[in-house]
């Protein structure tokens, strides 16, 4: 029985490294290591598992004197034999080998650090066996087998992981490429070229961007989880850190439910988990878009922009429960914080109103969602589209490619146009002055067919050309029609004029001016004569605006 654990690890090492096994086509590993691997897995056994069925056969066959001296020697044996194995896997080129082939990326320090230190360790216990602390050795060996065991089982899991990661990343590349697929065969009408927009698609983070992200929180969570593998392993020489506790930094107070204040000291193991506690807050703020984007969010039927709220929600409240929990372990309870909280309340009645006010209008705007990541508004005189929602102001792209800062109060405060917040479609409307002596029934058929025969007017709604009213000099038209995207407005309204103006001249419709008579009049003691010439001048001198 206590071999069977040793021979399922080695059964499973060498199932996992051999050719087109899981570590050669799942997990990528090179083939330098998965060699090493398998060609150390029968002197592993040799080392451990040949002693160890020896000792314990001898334990039931003999006395406890001849276990203790060929025991001794057969642990000696084994240990020595570890130590050699582990320094030829962590060789160079060997388990720790580089993609490529390159030793110059190999981490060096790193690699003779932990080649030292597992070879040192296996020698040492081979020493403390020759010393007479063969009980000592046989624990220390066996917490230290374990150890590589979860070494071992972590490494798997980050390899399945990483795996799971390359796959969500071809899934997430290959939905977003039908979406854009899908987005070009809903949309109305041949395709038509407009305005060259500024292509601003932020809540959208580039895949090898969120490949990244989700890849640091991995390893995170594997060193977390191969830390607490290592403690529940060394657990039994866990208290012998107790003494952390016993070392006070600074004291502390807190009231309790009764309203009793109750003073404790704030020990160093509570300032280093607070640290951890932090710093890991810190590691999930800043990667945590890529991971509930591969791993959550592509699952759900939701579009871009509330991916991008629910991601920055998540961050905020990632942000306080982290702080406030580290902050607690530091003694800042909730009832030394009250008197801070009052204090900022304080403050923010007069110097940080306008920053508190925009942070909670941020908030709005992210659940509400006036104006989503993408959408073209105009607010306060700019235009332009939504790039990003930050917690105190909200970037605008403009035309020109500028960048405004707009502060989120406005976007509560102020009116906002959306133009594409539920529907793309808008309307275009050109204004055309028809001469009095031209048709007006004709003029209107001929609006309708000009806009009719441009492929990027839609035709549900139809285009509508109505008779507006009558001006000084001409007959007002309006051609009302709708284009499907925005950057299609100024490109379809400049090609209808142009063409509205050919129609036109074609059946001899005159767009209308406004026109002046002007009357020139000489001195009275000019004569009549020069009265007459001016008058004839005068009809002849209309000037056309």
């Amino acid at each position: 029985g206590s071999i069977a654990l040793p021979w399922f690890v080695l059964a499973f090492l060498h199932w996992l490294n051999r050719d087109d096994g899981l570590a050669h086509a799942h997990f990528r590993w090179l083939r330098a290591r998965r060699v090493s691997l398998r060609r150390a897995v029968p002197w592993i056994a040799l080392a451990v598992l040949v002693p160890t069925f020896i000792h314990n056969w001898l334990r039931e066959i003999s006395n406890d004197e001849i276990d203790a001296t060929i025991g001794r020697a057969l642990f000696i044996f084994g240990a020595l034999g570890l130590a050699v194995l582990a320094w030829r896997l962590l060789g160079p080129g060997r388990i720790w080998s580089q993609r490529g082939g390159k030793l110059d990326n190999e981490p060096i320090r790193l690699r003779q650090l932990a080649r030292v230190g597992f070879s040192g360790a296996f020698a040492t216990l081979a020493l403390l066996t020759a010393l007479g602390y063969f009980y000592t050795a046989v624990q220390l060996g066996d917490h230290l087998l374990r150890s590589l065991i979860a070494i071992l089982a972590v490494s798997v899991v980050h390899g399945l992981a990483v795996r799971w990661l390359i796959l969500g990343e071809r899934r997430l590349a290959l939905k977003r490429a039908e979406d854009r697929l899908r987005a070009e065969a809903e949309s109305i009408g041949p395709p038509v070229e407009g305005e060259a927009l500024p292509e601003v698609e932020p809540e959208e983070t580039a895949v090898a961007d969120l490949g990244a992200q989700t890849r640091r929180v991995l390893r995170l969570a594997i060193a977390l989880l191969l830390g607490t593998c290592l403690l529940v392993i060394w657990s039994d020489i866990a208290p012998a850190l107790n003494f952390l506790d016993k070392i006070n930094v600074w004291p502390s107070t807190f009231v309790d439910e009764n309203g009793k204040q109750i003073a404790f000291n704030v020990t160093l193991r509570s300032v280093l988990e607070s640290a951890l506690l932090l710093a890991m807050t810190f590691i999930a703020t800043r990667n945590l878009p890529g991971l509930l984007e591969i791993g959550v969010l592509r699952r759900l039927n939701i579009d871009a922009p509330t991916r991008y709220a629910i991601v920055s929600i998540v961050r905020y409240l990632i942000v306080l429960v982290g702080v406030l929990a580290g902050l607690s372990l530091l003694g800042l309870h909730w009832s030394n914080l009250q008197w801070l909280a009052a204090g900022l309340t304080v403050g923010l009645g007069f110097g940080l109103q306008e920053i508190f006010a925009n942070f909670i209008s941020g908030l709005i705007v992210l659940f509400e969602r006036p104006a989503r990541i993408g959408d073209i508004i105009t607010i306060g005189g700019i235009e332009g589209t939504v790039t990003r929602i930050r917690t105190r102001a909200t970037t605008i792209l403009d035309w020109d490619n500028k960048e405004v800062i707009v502060p989120n109060k406005t976007f509560i405060t102020d009116r906002l146009v959306n133009w594409t917040l539920s529907d793309t479609v808008t309307r275009v409307i050109i204004k055309v002055g028809v001469a009095y002596r031209n048709d007006p029934r004709l003029a209107q058929k001929l609006l309708l067919q000009v806009a009719g025969e441009h492929p990027g007017v839609l035709a549900d709604p139809a285009p509508l050309a109505w008779m507006t009213g009558f001006g000084d000099s001409t007959q007002d038209f309006e051609l009302r029609f709708f284009v499907a995207e925005i950057g299609q407005r100024n490109l379809v309204r400049t090609e209808l004029q142009m063409r509205i103006a050919e129609v036109f001249r074609a059946n001899d419709i005159e767009i209308s001016y406004p026109t002046r008579d002007v009357w020139l009049r000489n001195a009275p003691e000019t004569g009549a004569k020069s009265q007459v010439e001016p008058t004839a001048e005068a009809s002849s001198a209309s000037n056309r605006a």
